[in-house]
């Protein structure tokens, strides 16, 4: 006996889904940089560079001394696209990063 099981749009779905959530997260509680932080590595996951290095900055600007934010921006200068590289930026936000982070 064979089961098929039709998923019709899960997928496409269900990233829609995702990203209402992490919309009305934000919206919800703005001055909370992690849901900012979050929604920024959702869109980085999705492809979405322009919209996640908005968030990270985002981030980062509401809380200028968290180690993960500084890391976050710096990793992704480094990984993202070309045209959303660099690396002189990155290096002075992993530097902070570290100094932030004591025993580092």
């Amino acid at each position: 006996m064979t089961v098929a099981i039709d998923m019709g749009d899960f997928q496409q779905l269900r990233s829609q889904r995702l990203a209402e959530n992490f919309d009305r997260a934000v919206q919800g509680a703005e001055h909370i940089a992690i849901r900012w932080y979050l929604r920024s590595k959702f869109h980085m996951m999705a492809g979405r560079y322009a919209e996640a290095l908005r968030d990270m900055r985002e981030a980062l600007a509401r809380e200028k001394d968290r180690p993960l934010f500084c890391h976050g921006l710096a990793r992704f200068y480094v990984v993202a696209p070309e045209a959303f590289r660099d690396a002189p930026a990155a290096v002075v936000l992993a530097e902070k990063a570290v100094d932030l982070r004591e025993g580092n």
